[in-house]
């Protein structure tokens, strides 16, 4: 029985292995199939790709063919090319002279510098009636792009008249403080800065006006997406003279019919701006060298397009000083407005700037005059100050009344301001370091804008009173001897923060920093800083009085006065600027508004023009 038993197990376990090898065997079977089949798509895709390797390479080996005959075909050209030029050599070495020949060439003329024995060994040269015929048709087109340049030997390279009393000139004017409205260009043009565009468009204009042979375009602005070939083929009239501008660099164009010259002030930066390629042939021209200094690239452009656009000639070999010379013949031609001015013109010039110089300064002594007005007659101490209101109007008979006074200090204060803006742009600035420089012994001709750099100084100042030496040294720069200045002169600036008080202390807000236009007695810096606050009380007395007009004399400069504090007047002429001339004249309402507008032209009642 345990036999059978046993022998029934063994079978049903040989049936088990039975199957687990049948299964093994399928499995193994399956993988096989399935490595077989990877094999076969990798095989393909080797296949495919060798196909395509096989492309590339026929392709590759055709262009290799088609580069050898290409490289062939140029290698006969170029033999093609020396025999022409041999055979072309040959002909000219038929004359006596192979080196002379060789330098009536353009190439040669416009590369090589012609010596005096070159030119006389070619005024020596037997020239054949082929060669009279070509040279004829070179010379004509030379006397007529130069012609002045061939009758006016004597003339100077650039056509300057170097005077040494125009050079003395240029200094005093780059050192003077008073100078014209409008002048800041030229006041930088006598400091040796790069030219600015307003003087370039003002001597363009003058050119233009003395009728140069050849007209002068407009300045091209070149920028990273113009097209320069597109300008100078869009030139219709020929020849014509073309400004050009690229960043701080300035050149220009001679476009002729069959030609253009390219005339750059710095040589080697073709790199910056490369020459266009046009429909005509075009040459570099001009000096071979620069000036010394990059800032004098624009004299070489005004004074070269003045010589070519007269049909003189550029200079090749422009000396270093000539730029003093430059720029003492520019400032003192664009002042007197005149090509080649007269010593009679020179003489003029400097009368007008002397009388121009002595009516600034007049009129600054005429504000202050009106400003001192009072200062004679005895004044009251802080402690006998009323405190019921004062009234408006008690003044001596002999005086202008202080209406008309305070409107005229306030006028004259603003006047300045609004020129100070067109000239130099001042804009507000919280550094404690520009506002010192301002504050002490400014040259300042705005007595409105001092006014507000003491107050920012005195607040900017208060923050620094604490600090230690290395702090004030290492985050502003300021050492202990500039400090100690600044700390004796810091209380004397006090009346104008105190002004500015005034604002929170009697709610006077809206007039915001009108309230520095206040007529005053003094400067804070001087005797001022002795009555501040007998100066600081009548101001607030003067406000809170309903019968003063002060308060509403500043509340219409409120505008005015924000627009010069924030430079931001508008372009046009204000009514404001033309005080001056009206200063002796009395004073109206509506005329007074009329100098505080903003508008463009201000309406003034006619039947108030009439009364003055």
């Amino acid at each position: 029985m345990n036999l059978h038993r046993e022998t029934s197990s063994i079978y049903s376990d040989s049936f088990e292995l039975d199957y687990i090898l049948e299964h093994l065997t399928t499995e193994r079977q399956r993988q096989d199939s399935d490595i077989l089949q990877a094999l076969e798509a990798e095989y393909s895709h080797l296949s495919q790709t060798l196909i395509k390797v096989k492309d590339i390479w026929e392709i590759t080996y055709s262009c290799m063919q088609q580069v050898t005959e290409t490289l062939k075909r140029l290698a006969i050209l170029q033999s093609e090319a020396r025999g022409a030029i041999d055979s072309e050599a040959l002909r000219w070495k038929s004359s006596s002279n192979t080196i002379i020949a060789s330098r009536l060439s353009l190439m040669a003329l416009r590369d090589l510098q012609l010596t005096e024995k070159d030119h006389k060994q070619l005024s020596h040269y037997p020239f054949t009636t082929e060669d009279i015929v070509s040279l004829k048709t070179t010379w004509e087109c030379i006397r007529s792009r130069f012609a002045k340049a061939l009758t006016n030997r004597d003339r100077h390279p650039l056509g300057i008249h170097p005077k040494s009393d125009w050079n003395n000139y240029v200094s005093r004017f780059a050192n003077q403080d008073h100078y014209l409205e409008g002048q800041l260009h030229l006041k930088q043009l006598s400091l040796g800065y790069r030219l600015e565009q307003t003087t370039v468009l003002e001597y363009l204009g003058l050119l233009r006006d003395s009728k140069t042979k050849y007209p002068i375009a407009e300045i091209c602005t070149i920028k990273q997406d113009t097209d320069v070939v597109e300008i100078l083929n869009s030139i219709q009239t020929r020849p014509r003279m073309l400004p050009i501008q690229h960043g701080a660099r300035w050149l220009f164009a001679a476009i002729y019919d069959d030609t253009i010259h390219w005339y750059d002030s710095d040589p080697g930066s073709e790199a910056l701006l490369p020459i266009p390629k046009t429909s005509v042939p075009i040459y570099a021209a001009g000096p071979k060298h620069s000036l010394s200094r990059p800032e004098d690239a624009g004299l070489l452009m005004l004074f070269g397009l003045r010589q070519v656009a007269n049909t003189f000639a550029h200079t090749r070999d422009p000396k270093p000083e000539l730029a003093e010379d430059l720029r003492a013949q520019l400032l003192v031609e664009l002042l007197s407005q005149r090509l080649d001015p007269t010593e009679h013109d020179f003489e003029e010039l400097i009368f007008a700037q002397r009388v121009s110089a002595r009516q600034a300064d007049e009129a600054q002594s005429a504000y202050f005059s009106e400003a001192m007005l009072g200062m004679e007659s005895p004044r009251s101490s802080p402690a006998s100050l009323p405190t019921f209101p004062r009234e408006a109007i008690h003044s001596d008979p002999n005086r202008v009344a202080p209406m008309q006074d305070d409107r005229k200090a306030i006028l004259s204060l603003l006047y300045d301001a609004v020129r100070v803006v067109r000239s130099v742009r001042i804009k507000r600035t919280n550094d404690i370091c520009t506002l010192w420089t301002i504050v002490q012994g400014s040259n300042l001709k705005s007595e409105l804008h001092r006014r507000y750099s003491c107050a920012l100084f005195f607040r900017s100042f208060q923050i620094l009173e604490n600090l230690n030496a290395e702090t004030l040294e290492h985050n502003y720069g300021i050492d202990k001897h500039t400090f100690r200045q600044m700390k004796k002169d810091h209380p004397k600036h006090k009346i104008w923060d105190d002004c500015l008080r005034l604002q929170e202390q009697l709610g006077l807000g809206q007039y915001g920093n009108a309230l520095l236009c206040v007529p005053l007695h003094g400067r804070a810096g001087g005797r001022i800083s002795e009555v501040y606050h007998t100066e600081i009380s009548e101001i607030s007395s003067r406000l809170r009085n309903d019968g003063d007009p002060l308060a509403e004399q500043l509340a219409k400069a409120v505008p005015l006065c924000s627009a010069i504090l924030a430079a931001e007047l508008p372009e046009y002429r204000l009514m404001i600027e033309d005080f001056k001339f009206k200063a002796r004249d009395s004073l109206t309402d509506s005329l007074y508004a009329a100098f505080l507008s903003l508008e463009p032209r201000p309406r003034v009642p006619i039947a108030s023009l009439r009364r003055h």
